[in-house]
């Protein structure tokens, strides 16, 4: 409505009960779309919504991490061990970073059907969770890139940049040496410096329990003690 993504804080702030966000819109509702302003809008690309133990921002300089922090184009987002932070971005697509993660916030891309809120992962692993206002989200990884669509994925670079992309809901691809594949849901695929995507292969399927476990125990830490065996 405004051609600028920024100014969706306006629709917030003239509408109010809507509840954070991620917002889950029903049919019919109606929405007070105040007028343009004349003056350029700073809005954050992105902000910090959740996080665990030790997480970082530079933005230029190191600094500890808080919930609600902005995040700006070129700004850096790490994960320590055992760490994690959820971000989101202003078209409501939601990346929650594993353990030992950085990311690089570039902001908005203009397109012609869509402005796509993307970023770079540089290390770790990310679980990105897209709505069906989200678009498609690119995400700039050693070997290429990401285009996460409608739904939730993971992908994940290891200490040889190596990425694997794992499809849970919907439907993404995994671009490598001018090569894009796309991979369904409950497939994932893999790309290797200098090499194509390897075909789509089935996702493992989740372990099941062979007796009921006697006991779940929370740890301070958040770690779970889980006492039972695995099929």
């Amino acid at each position: 409505f405004y051609g600028d993504s920024r100014l969706v804080e306006l629709i917030h702030e003239a509408n109010q009960g809507m509840g954070p966000a991620p917002h889950n819109l029903a049919e019919g509702r109606k929405l007070r779309l105040p007028p343009k302003p004349a003056v350029k809008v700073n809005s954050p690309d992105a902000k910090i919504t959740a996080l665990r133990n030790k997480v970082e921002v530079q933005a230029p300089e190191p600094k500890p991490a808080k919930k609600e922090d902005p995040l700006f184009k070129g700004n850096r987002v790490g994960t320590k061990e055992s760490s994690a932070a959820d971000l989101l971005f202003r078209d409501e697509s939601q990346l929650r970073l594993g353990e030992h993660t950085l990311v690089v916030i570039l902001g908005d891309v203009q397109s012609r059907a869509a402005k796509v809120g993307e970023a770079s992962l540089v290390t770790g692993s990310l679980r990105a969770r897209l709505g069906e206002l989200a678009g498609k989200k690119e995400i700039d990884v050693p070997t290429g890139k990401i285009s996460f669509g409608r739904g939730e994925a993971q992908v994940s670079v290891d200490d040889k940049k190596s990425a694997r992309l794992a499809v849970y809901k919907g439907t993404s691809a995994i671009t490598s040496q001018s090569k894009t594949v796309p991979v369904p849901q409950n497939f994932g695929s893999k790309a290797e410096m200098g090499k194509a995507p390897s075909p789509p292969k089935p996702l493992p399927g989740a372990p099941t329990w062979k007796s009921v476990p006697p006991s779940l125990t929370f740890l301070d830490d958040g770690k779970a003690s889980v006492a039972g065996e695995y099929a």
